[in-house]
């Protein structure tokens, strides 16, 4: 008799962020970088008398920052697999894993379509 590997106790501390977690995350990484721009934008004053190259640096920091937080503050990030079903995924695989190495022949590529779905008849 063979005994089954036992699938892993989905953990509460793997699902995903609430949606108001997810939000102020965003908000604050928002509000640092508009920060950072306010303080190169600031900056390039004083720069300028150092050098017109720190300054321009200072200002194109500023222009730049803003598209790229606008653009981070609405990404959200990608949506994970329910445990559920990631588990009957895994499931399946270790089924058709211990059934392939039960019959010790290599499935016939001849016998699938080219769309990857099996026709039987």
């Amino acid at each position: 008799m063979r005994h089954q590997a036992r699938d892993p106790a989905v953990r509460i501390t793997n699902l995903a962020e609430t949606r108001e977690q997810e939000f102020v995350h965003r908000r604050r990484r928002y509000s640092f970088m508009m920060g950072i721009r306010v303080v190169c934008v600031i900056a390039a004053a004083p720069l300028y008398a150092i050098s017109p190259w720190l300054a321009l640096v200072a200002i194109v920091g500023g222009a730049v920052l803003p598209w790229s937080a606008v653009l981070l503050a609405n990404d959200r990030p990608r949506k994970r697999t329910p445990p559920a079903r990631e588990m009957l995924r895994r499931r399946s695989e270790l089924a058709l894993g211990a059934a392939d190495s039960d019959s010790g022949a290599q499935p016939d590529p001849a016998d699938e379509s080219r769309d990857g779905r099996t026709v039987d008849g």
